[in-house]
């Protein structure tokens, strides 16, 4: 953390004299210039994954975003695309862009962002970029494993629950036992009540009083795999209530808007029935 501070004080400090370095651009017409540069560290390619500090601006200076932030490198989508200037960015390197902005907020989702003063096609904003780190996909999908192992450690222990951790990483505490009950397995039909919510707790969703849920279980159709998982554990009339990792839930590109991308899922479940296959022998 004392180098990334560091990073981004000398960043600040270089960014006001970097008015004495020249614009170049390139092939597509997408102006830059560099404010620190580190040829001979580590460069990305097309997915990788970028920790930035993002500075957005206007000609005169006025800040309209920043963050430190990642975000996925890709292909160019338009002429003149940040995504185009990426590919000439090293860790620890810095950059000035000036960039189109109309262009920029309408093919990035951030219209919002966009000054009302910014009526002519042709305004111009500056966008710095100092680069902390370049993750491949592994090393970015590790880093954010990493990361949700520690939200969930600290969900349960805010919770007071007395969780198991299984092999796939789901947490899981049983609320309501019942051994004697008919086991479920693969194969089997379930009627289920749940509730499920993401780990930030925003929003949540559930089964109606009084009703159940039927559930084909093994179904690899269904994109909580972790709900599979729990369900091979449990009998009739009992309950669990689990933490899921975003490996077992719904994944890197989440549920939206309920779900965000790399989120683990909590579900509670009560199983009201089991159904059993028929055989035709």
């Amino acid at each position: 953390m004392r180098n990334i501070i560091l990073f981004l004080v000398a960043l600040n400090l270089l960014s006001a004299c970097s008015g004495k370095k020249e614009y170049h651009k390139t092939a597509s017409g997408l102006s830059y210039r560099f404010i620190t540069e580190n040829p001979v560290a580590k460069a990305g390619k097309v997915g990788d994954f970028y920790f930035v500090n993002l500075t957005l601006t206007t000609l005169e200076n006025e800040k309209l975003m920043q963050d430190i932030t990642y975000f996925e490198r890709h292909e160019p989508v338009y002429p003149g695309d940040v995504h185009e200037g990426l590919s000439l960015l090293h860790v620890g390197d810095s950059v000035e862009f000036l960039l189109n902005a109309d262009s920029f907020f309408r093919n990035h989702g951030l219209m919002h962002l966009k000054p009302k003063a910014l009526t002519n096609p042709d305004d111009k904003i500056k966008l710095y970029i100092g680069v902390l780190n370049i993750l491949n996909p592994y090393e970015h999908f590790v880093v954010k494993c990493e990361e949700e192992v520690k939200i969930m450690e600290e969900f349960v222990k805010r919770k007071d629950w007395k969780t198991t951790l299984d092999s796939t990483g789901i947490m899981y505490e049983f609320v309501q036992l019942n051994p004697s009950g008919v086991e479920v397995i693969t194969g089997d039909s379930v009627e289920i009540s749940y509730i499920y919510y993401p780990i930030n707790e925003n929003g949540v969703t559930r089964t109606k009083p009084g009703e159940t849920w039927k559930y084909l279980v093994g179904d690899d159709k269904f994109r909580v795999s972790g709900l599979n998982r729990l369900l091979e554990m449990m009998h009739a009339d009992e309950k669990i209530r689990a933490v899921i990792p975003f490996s077992e839930a719904f994944g890197e590109e989440g549920f939206e808007p309920m779900i965000p991308p790399y989120t683990a899922l909590i579900m509670e479940l009560e199983v009201k029935k089991v159904i059993k296959p028929v055989s035709f022998k």
